[in-house]
């Protein structure tokens, strides 16, 4: 399983949606699956903590104990301290991998800004197959790159809060540098702005193709099926209304409406295993591109620092006893308009 810092934040979120689902679960029937709360208490260990909203974080074993008392009794005390020291170790190794994984993310947001500068530069009415993947790519890779520095600057200074742990200046110094990463990632975006735009309408469309190609293959398998039936008819009116859904602009609602339809034609196995992976892939990548605006706006957003304002004098301060380069002033500007 992924880490907390490596799952996409809307992830994070459905885990906590599926928790607290469990828990109304409960509270409105007073019948619960053993098997099943043990599945979400082992998954729930690997998950140190969730960012809700600036400085709120949520602890998944706190909140199933909390609100599940009759459960409890199925963990013992050894265990629950377990996931209290992890989440402490989890910390303490980050604290001080921080220096490292800055550097790493450094080289990797540097080599994607190249790239974007060299893609960019091509003239986007002509442009081929591999090269709309590789702006889709692109882009979508700034997404995922942004989101797990994000997660990973949140988890970490929230972590030292709640948990009373003093941070190091190693610590504050790296923590600092990857909000400058952030906002020079959303910079790009923004520098480039005209440029993407264009381009995210010739990715989206032909993401859309794609996903219309394997529609339409699958409608004509339910049109030849000689076992024909109203069930059939469903599926069939399924597949239809997801084409309309997705030959027109790629709103919010469409989109869902595309889902929701696909969802009620597969029910009864309408596509092939390696189709439905590549539609769900589709989709997934088509909300994304849709919404991407939005995506790197949230995964940007600071402001969850004005919590931690306590440690920019220690940044400043390094600032100027190391006399940084003047170009790069304008990047540490942006990093003051936090939101």
């Amino acid at each position: 399983m992924k880490t907390a810092e490596q799952l996409d934040p809307e992830h994070l979120m459905l885990w906590v949606k599926l928790s607290a689902v469990y828990v109304l679960n409960f509270n409105l029937f007073g019948t619960i699956d053993k098997k099943l709360f043990k599945q979400l208490w082992d998954l729930n260990k690997k998950i140190p903590a969730v960012t809700l909203v600036g400085n709120m974080l949520w602890f998944p074993e706190q909140f199933l104990l909390a609100h599940l008392t009759n459960m409890a009794k199925l963990i013992d005390k050894k265990a629950q301290q377990t996931v209290q020291s992890r989440r402490q170790t989890y910390l303490q190794q980050k604290s001080q991998s921080l220096p490292k994984e800055a550097r790493t993310f450094c080289l990797q947001a540097c080599l994607w800004m190249i790239q974007m500068e060299t893609t960019l530069k091509q003239d986007s009415t002509v442009l081929k197959l591999d090269d709309l993947n590789q702006r889709c790519g692109l882009f979508l890779q700034g997404v995922h790159n942004a989101c797990e520095i994000s997660c990973l600057l949140k988890t970490v200074t929230n972590l030292h809060v709640t948990l009373e742990k003093p941070m190091t200046k190693t610590a504050v110094l790296a923590l600092c540098k990857l909000v400058e990463l952030l906002k020079g990632i959303q910079h790009t975006y923004h520098r480039h702005y005209m440029t993407v735009a264009e381009s995210i309408n010739h990715v989206v469309q032909h993401l859309a193709y794609q996903a219309l190609s394997i529609i339409v293959s699958a409608k004509k398998g339910v049109i030849q099926d000689k076992r024909y039936s109203e069930k059939h008819l469903d599926i069939l009116s399924s597949l239809v209304l997801a084409e309309k859904a997705l030959h027109g602009p790629g709103t919010k609602e469409r989109r869902l409406v595309a889902r929701l339809a696909l969802s009620t034609a597969n029910q009864m196995r309408t596509f092939r295993e390696d189709e439905w992976a590549s539609l769900i892939g589709l989709l997934h990548k088509l909300d994304m591109m849709c919404d991407i605006q939005e995506k790197i706006a949230a995964a940007c957003n600071c402001s969850f620092f004005y919590w931690h304002r306590v440690i920019l004098p220690t940044y400043f301060a390094n600032l100027y006893e190391n006399k940084m380069d003047l170009h790069r002033l304008m990047v540490r500007n942006k990093f003051l308009l936090l939101s």
